[in-house]
């Protein structure tokens, strides 16, 4: 394969390449919105818990202490929760 139609990406795997569009997207990790599960960068997609890769969107973690933080999902979710990208 070309490295220069690649550029810095031939050589990182798919999980690699998929956490650095992530990150340069501001996300955090992924959410299902439909199943309510999110993971981050640090444990993204884990091995005996991902649903359906198919389905996950880029999203942000909402700290319970953040301005953003809705106080009806922190009800659920008091640790924190994801958020769509397109919904911030």
């Amino acid at each position: 394969m070309d490295a220069g139609v690649c550029g810095s990406d031939a050589m990182k795997t798919a999980r690699e390449i998929l956490i650095s569009w992530l990150r340069e997207m501001g996300a955090d990790g992924l959410c299902y919105p439909d199943m309510d599960c999110g993971c981050s960068v640090a444990d993204l997609c884990p091995l005996d818990g991902c649903i359906n890769l198919d389905e996950c969107r880029p999203a942000r973690w909402i700290a319970p202490d953040s301005s953003d933080a809705d106080q009806e999902m922190l009800e659920d979710f008091p640790e924190g929760y994801f958020v769509l990208v397109e919904e911030q």
